[in-house]
């Protein structure tokens, strides 16, 4: 079962279940009240946890009665800060809005804690909680971005045709990269010659330089660019030559 956020800023109005039910939070001398209710119906883990909520000031815990008969119960800020849960309806109260007005009331709770965002762990309902106040599963949020991570990073090793624009004129070098987490070495062959290069590589953003011997003189190019799959674009300066502009494909 997967976690749940709830946004506590964006919730729906409390509204009233049916009339004759009343939803409350409950107080200090009902600990064992509450704790039996939950044993008996749903399990001693619930109970447990709830009991935790009877400690905070105000009491953490809502509680929903007929005719004075515990129906079901919404405790939070227990498990963990700034969780919802354990909750739950006798099968005599379900279908009167019970549920939904137990989790409100507890969301607000927490909203009036200082809470912006609020966790449903274990969410078992997943569709309810949607429904009832927007929640999201955070598993997918974790999943999309492990995804965006993913192809956020890049690896240049290999063959790169370079087009290069200079104040100097054009050319149009080859690269040969090999990418070692972010350093970054490999082989130059333009107009200069041949020549060993060296640089980083953080994320998408790429450095690289290289020194090539130019007619008895000795000329550093520095590249300094970003890359986006299998292209490459950016600037460079050639000292002595100037400033230019660069794209680049992978081969």
């Amino acid at each position: 079962m997967p976690d749940l956020l709830v946004h506590l800023l964006k919730l729906p109005p409390n509204e009233p279940p049916a009339a004759n039910v009343v939803i409350r939070r409950a107080q200090p001398w009902e600990l064992s009240t509450v704790r039996q209710f939950i044993q008996q119906n749903f399990s001693a883990t619930w109970a447990d946890e709830t009991s935790v909520g009877f400690a905070n000031k105000p009491v953490s815990v809502f509680i929903a009665a007929i005719d004075h008969n515990l129906v079901g119960f919404a405790a939070y800020e227990c498990t963990r800060r700034g969780f919802f849960g354990p909750t739950g309806v006798v099968e005599s109260g379900r279908g009167l809005g019970i549920g939904k007005a137990l989790l409100v009331s507890s969301l607000l709770g927490l909203r009036e804690l200082g809470y912006v965002y609020a966790i449903i762990g274990a969410a078992g309902p997943v569709h309810f909680y949607q429904k009832a106040v927007g929640a999201i599963v955070m598993l997918v949020v974790a999943m999309s971005t492990a995804r965006g991570a993913a192809q956020a990073k890049v690896d240049v090793t290999g063959k790169w045709a370079f087009n290069v624009e200079t104040s100097a004129g054009a050319g149009s070098p080859t690269f040969t990269f090999k990418q070692d987490g972010e350093k970054l070495t490999g082989h130059y062959t333009g107009t200069f010659g041949e020549a060993e290069v060296t640089g980083t590589i953080k994320g998408a953003d790429i450095t690289f330089s290289f020194a090539a011997d130019a007619q008895g003189t000795a000329v550093k190019s520095t590249y300094t660019g970003t890359v986006d799959k299998d292209t490459m674009k950016g600037k460079l300066v050639i000292e002595g030559f100037g400033e230019g502009t660069f794209t680049a494909k992978k081969q």
